[in-house]
């Protein structure tokens, strides 16, 4: 632990102290400045959430409770708190994601188990609370802590190779570990199985539908694979003047499903709408990739990815003034991005300036080409 996480760790049991003695307005302002300093700080949100609840404010607990499940996405007592003030505003559907996301991280919790039990929706019922007999079954939970200890600790040293022998290892004796699986999705992205990552994130996803983050990993790697196989069949065509074997196009539709999942538990997860906008633009949604990429940009303002995606969006559904005006933001925020440059050379001559087009265009190649992720997955 450092220094400054010590520090950090003193404040909040201080804050924690305060709150418990009554001093409630004060610690909830100091906790909130805590948090707004370093909002993937787990435990601050934690704390926050937990303050916010017992003094009427469910919706904003919530808000923040999700912040704290983002940053620390294996900790089962975050999911199981946030079911509970799932259930006090009448969310069940919710809850019970996160009662048995909860319960495939600490299968042996009875207090999980009957409150899986007592929820009942059209589709899933009362077996609810057999969750962690059906993924472990015949009793796989020796060394189970261990086994979660060991393999988290490896990929937070990014020992990727031992990462995957120890997965593998778990996975021989208990088949269902989400955090074996997760773990190897992880550690197998650096040798680019990507076909390996989707089967561990689709584990994962299953057994976890309250962790978006594996919701939103799935998506983009079944999208990486469409991308993929795309580039091949064009390949073969193009150059092999033959029809590649994996030309066929692989159905985006459950990408799509696995970002709308993501959403569903993080709404405001700015980098899941734009990736979730990119596939909607391949798959020919232009106002809906449009509407994400907005909600991107107004929960993450200064995004340089997200306002470009945005204006390059705006620029193809033919909404050529909207699309100029949101270049010129994004070259305003960074004046030598390549492709920004170039992008407003395109719109200059689509609305009929040729001579500012080409100057434009010029302007651009004395830049090196920004490569990003985010703006050309």
């Amino acid at each position: 632990m450092t220094d400054n996480q010590a520090a950090s760790d003193d404040l909040l049991h201080s804050v924690i102290v305060e709150f418990g003695g009554g001093n409630q307005d004060a610690a909830i302002e100091q906790i909130w400045c805590m948090h707004r300093e370093n909002r993937h700080d787990g435990g601050i949100a934690h704390a926050l959430a937990l303050m916010l609840a017992q003094t009427g404010k469910p919706g904003d607990a919530i808000t923040v409770l999700r912040r704290a499940v983002a940053a620390e996405f294996l900790n089962p007592d975050y999911y199981a708190d946030l079911a509970n003030l799932y259930l006090g505003a009448d969310d069940q559907g919710r809850a019970l994601d996160c009662i048995q996301t909860s319960l495939a991280l600490n299968p042996v919790d009875p207090k999980l188990q009957k409150m899986a039990a007592l929820i009942s929706l059209d589709d899933r019922r009362s077996e609810n609370g057999d969750w962690p007999a059906e993924l472990y079954p015949g009793g796989q939970l020796e060394d189970f802590d261990a086994d979660g200890r060991a393999i988290t600790g490896l990929l937070g040293e990014g020992d990727y190779y031992q990462v995957i022998a120890e997965g593998r290892r778990i996975l021989s004796h208990r088949p269902g570990d989400v955090r074996a699986h997760y773990c190897l999705s992880v550690a197998l992205q650096s040798y680019n199985h990507v076909g390996q990552v989707i089967g561990h994130l689709t584990a994962v996803s299953k057994w976890m539908p309250a962790f978006a983050g594996a919701s939103k990993g799935l998506g983009d790697f079944l999208h990486q694979a469409w991308r993929l196989k795309s580039i091949r069949g064009d390949f073969a065509n193009a150059v092999l003047d033959r029809r590649s074997e994996n030309a066929d196009i692989l159905d985006l539709s459950e990408a799509a499903g696995r970002y709308r999942s993501a959403l569903h538990h993080q709404p405001e997860d700015a980098r899941t709408r734009l990736y979730y906008g990119n596939l909607l633009n391949d798959m020919g949604n232009a106002v809906g990739a449009i509407e994400q990429y907005h909600l991107a940009a107004r929960l993450e303002p200064g995004w340089i990815s997200a306002q470009f995606n945005l204006a390059r969006a705006m620029m193809n559904a033919g909404e050529l003034d909207h699309a100029l005006e949101r270049v010129n933001q994004v070259i305003g925020m960074e004046p030598e991005f390549r492709e920004a440059i170039g992008l407003k050379a395109k719109l200059l001559a689509l609305k009929g300036d040729p001579v500012g087009a080409g100057m434009t265009h010029l302007a651009a190649i004395e830049f090196e080409p920004k490569f990003s992720t985010e703006v050309y997955f």
